[in-house]
């Protein structure tokens, strides 16, 4: 398979295929050949490995949470045409048809049902979620018992039971505040940027994080927090 064009494209928006504000190098290396790309021509014989593009990114001031997406144009025609009067001159797998040609459609009566096929021009990855500064503690999502991280909850909801000690990550900073609904904790200034949370409190609050460098970044997260503080 041909990959013709490859690049990357990444926001501050969690919609990376739609709402992205960075774009990448377009890597066209192999546009309009019959070979080349991603390693899918000969794969099967264990020594295809593809081709892998690499690239500094510029990362959006302020942010501390950004979303990465890959994209590809692929095809796949014929190099050597055994019946063109029957085949055509440039004729795709149909597999491949189906799934790059943009204007394809067809509905299929399947064993299980109705299945409609609609091809499209570019391929995009799983987005990529990647944190370069905020909280890394308490995460997100994730059960707490006296300062120990057990297991996710069901809920995706961050719950503490007892004492807990909020992180926070991210490349040098001049100082970094800790504040619960609002109200200041504790200042630190200078690394690892912690503050233990250890006083009598129940229900829901918010820890927010200030990060002070040449930027202010901000970073909050909501909790259900339960101590008795003892």
């Amino acid at each position: 398979m041909v990959v013709d064009h490859t690049s990357i494209q990444w926001g501050t928006d969690p919609d990376a295929i739609n709402n992205s504000a960075f774009f990448g190098h377009d890597h066209n290396d192999f546009d309009g050949q019959y070979v080349g790309g991603t390693g899918w021509d000969n794969a099967a014989d264990g020594k295809t490995h593809g081709k892998i593009w690499e690239e500094e990114i510029t990362l959006p001031e302020g942010a501390t949470d950004i979303y990465v997406v890959a994209k590809a144009q692929v095809d796949q025609i014929y190099a050597n045409i055994v019946a063109p009067e029957i085949y055509g001159a440039q004729p795709y797998l149909r597999i491949i048809k189906e799934r790059t040609n943009s204007s394809y459609h067809e509905v299929i009566n399947g064993t299980d049902g109705v299945e409609k096929i609609e091809g499209r021009l570019w391929w995009y990855s799983p987005v990529i979620h990647i944190r370069i500064g905020g909280i890394k503690r308490p995460a997100e999502g994730y059960l707490y018992l006296n300062d120990r991280e057990i297991i996710p909850t069901f809920s995706g909801n961050t719950v503490i039971l007892g004492k807990i000690t909020a992180e926070a990550s991210g490349s040098c900073f001049d100082k970094v505040e800790f504040y619960v609904d609002g109200i200041l904790k504790k200042t630190v200034d200078s690394q690892p940027y912690q503050w233990l949370w250890d006083e009598k409190v129940a229900g829901k609050h918010v820890i927010e994080v200030k990060m002070y460098g040449e930027k202010v970044c901000e970073d909050r997260r909501e909790v259900t927090i339960f101590n008795i503080g003892l």
